[in-house]
């Protein structure tokens, strides 16, 4: 129980800061503390004193900070991992979504030759979301009449159509 003799917010329930059950606040300030930023003037870095106060970026830095997709420095060829999941950049896809399609359905349509449909859904066999070679990845079809199924390799619960 959080309010026990020898527990540190025990000295405030007695002076009764706190009601029964409640949990006092984790940012509670002594009465006068200011925060560690508050208030704090550093005039030997502000304004006219400041190292970059008049300077400007040369043409080429200008440039270069501008730079998009493959001419920018941290490029990495478009791939991106979000969620545990590759993300391809191919903003012409009819399905991308901020330009970006997930690789697994990628290489499903490959196998297809055709752009999958929304209701129509890629499983990884081994459950790793990053092992996209199509031995491991099967199409399950989601629709409107729903029947238990079980994966025959990882035994992963789906509802299909």
């Amino acid at each position: 129980m959080p309010f026990q003799k020898g527990h540190p917010t025990y000295k405030g329930c007695e002076k009764g800061w706190f009601g029964e059950g409640d949990i006092p606040p984790k940012t509670a300030f002594k009465k006068g503390h200011k925060s560690w930023s508050k208030g704090i003037k550093r005039p030997e870095i502000s304004g006219k004193n400041h190292p970059m106060y008049g300077k400007h970026h040369s043409e080429e830095t200008r440039k270069r900070i501008g730079r998009k997709g493959s001419l920018n420095s941290r490029w990495k060829g478009g791939k991106t991992k979000c969620m545990g999941y590759y993300k391809i950049l191919i903003p012409e896809h009819p399905f991308a979504v901020g330009g970006y399609v997930l690789e697994h359905r990628l290489v499903m349509e490959k196998i297809l030759g055709r752009y999958l449909e929304p209701f129509e859904k890629v499983h990884h066999k081994n459950r790793i979301r990053i092992d996209n070679r199509p031995e491991n990845l099967v199409l399950f079809i989601k629709g409107e009449n729903w029947h238990s199924h079980n994966c025959p390799k990882c035994g992963f619960h789906f509802l299909i159509r």
